[in-house]
C-alpha cells in the first residue's frame, strides 16, 4: 500500500474554497474533502457516486492528486461512451493478430496507467460480462490482453463512479454485487447543488474568474461581474443539472449580459464588490425569512442552513428579522 508523503498533506482547502479544483465551503463539500483527504492517503478502490453534473470526475483527479500516485498519469474512461465492441479490447489491450485489424500490439488503458490511477466513469453502463472480468483485474492485479494467453501486472489505482443509485443498480442487474464491494472499500457520494446552498455564489466566482480569463482576448475584454438581477436569478434556482448547469448559465450571463442594454457598451461598469454585495443581501434576507417559517427551533433551523446557531441569530438581528417564537408544550 502506497502511502501519501507530507506533500500531499497541505490544508485541506485553499483560502478561495479551492481544493484541487472543486470548489466549496459548506459542511456538506467539507465532508467530500475529508472523506477524500482520507482514501487518497491509500491505493484502496474508490466508487464516487452523485447525480449527474455533480463533478465526480473532479472528485477522482482530486484523489488522484491528493495522493502519492500525482506524478503518474491520470487516465478516466468513459464506459458510456466506449463502444461495447471495442471497450475489451481498449480496457486490457490486445496482442497483433488477435482479431482483423490488430497489427501491433496495444497496451490498453488500464496499463497505459501504470503508475497513477484509472477512472471508470458510469461503471454501470460497463456489461456484466465485462465487470466479471474487470473483477479479476482488481482482484489478482493483472490483466490478459485479448489474444494473449499471458496475465500481465498492472499497477494503477482505481476509481469507479456512478450517476445511478447504487441499491437500484444492484437490483437491476446494472452493478455486479461481487465488484460493487471490491470497488466501495471508500465510497464518497457527492452532493446535488441543491443541498450545498451556501457554495452557489462562491461557485460563481470562481467560474467568473475561469471565464475572464478564457475570454480576455478573444469575446470579453473586461468582465468584473453580473448584473445583480441576473446574479439574484442564478442565486434562487434549484440546478437540478448541478454545477454543470450553473457553470453553463454563468457563461451564458457573462456573455449576454455584460452591461445593461440601457448603456453603451463604453458606460462605466457598477462596481463589483457593491453589486454583489446588494445582491447577497437580497439574497440573504429572503432565505433567511423563508428558513424562519419552516419551524420554531432555532438549533434544528441552524443545521437546516448548515450553520452555527449563534450566527444565524446575528443574521436575523441583522436583517431585523424576528426570531422564531418557541411553541409552548400543550
Amino acid at each position: 500500500m502506497r502511502v501519501a508523503d507530507d506533500e500531499a498533506q497541505a490544508p485541506l482547502c485553499a483560502p478561495g474554497g479551492d481544493f484541487h479544483g472543486v470548489v466549496g465551503r459548506s459542511s456538506a463539500m467539507r465532508q467530500v474533502f475529508e472523506l477524500i483527504d482520507r482514501v487518497a492517503s491509500t491505493d484502496a478502490p474508490v466508487l464516487i457516486v452523485g447525480e449527474t453534473g455533480t463533478g465526480k470526475e473532479l472528485i477522482a483527479r482530486a484523489i488522484h492528486e491528493r495522493g502519492s500516485r500525482r506524478d503518474g498519469p491520470y487516465v478516466p474512461i468513459n464506459c458510456a461512451a466506449l463502444p461495447h465492441e471495442l471497450i475489451e479490447s481498449e480496457l486490457f489491450g490486445y496482442q497483433r493478430g488477435a482479431f482483423s485489424g490488430a497489427l501491433v500490439d496495444h497496451l490498453g488503458l488500464i496499463r497505459a496507467a501504470g503508475g497513477g490511477t484509472v477512472l471508470l466513469d458510469e461503471i454501470t453502463e460497463m456489461s456484466p460480462a465485462l465487470q466479471a472480468k474487470l473483477l479479476r483485474v482488481l482482484q489478482e492485479g493483472t490483466v490478459r490482453p485479448v489474444g494473449s494467453l499471458t496475465e500481465m501486472p498492472v499497477d494503477a489505482r482505481f476509481i469507479a463512479s456512478s450517476n445511478r443509485d447504487v441499491d437500484a443498480a444492484l437490483r437491476a442487474g446494472h452493478l455486479r454485487p461481487d465488484l460493487y464491494y471490491r470497488l466501495a472499500v471508500g465510497v464518497i457520494s457527492v452532493p446535488p447543488l441543491r443541498e450545498r446552498g451556501d457554495d452557489v455564489a462562491l461557485l460563481i466566482d470562481h467560474y467568473l474568474a475561469v471565464l475572464n480569463q478564457r475570454y480576455r482576448t478573444t469575446v470579453l475584454t473586461e468582465f468584473r461581474g453580473i448584473a445583480t438581477d441576473a446574479l439574484a436569478l442564478l442565486l434562487s434556482r434549484a440546478w437540478p443539472g448541478n454545477v454543470r448547469e450553473l457553470f453553463n448559465a454563468v457563461e451564458q450571463a457573462a456573455l449576454q449580459l455584460p452591461a445593461s442594454p440601457a448603456r453603451p457598451e463604453h458606460a462605466t461598469w457598477d462596481p463589483y464588490v457593491a453589486t454583489r454585495a446588494r445582491a447577497m443581501a437580497e439574497f440573504d434576507r429572503a432565505y433567511f425569512e423563508a428558513l424562519v417559517r419552516r419551524g420554531s427551533n432555532l438549533s434544528q433551523l441552524a443545521r437546516d442552513a448548515g450553520i452555527d446557531r449563534r450566527y444565524l441569530l446575528r443574521i436575523l438581528d441583522r436583517y431585523g428579522i424576528a426570531r422564531p417564537r418557541a411553541r409552548r408544550a400543550s
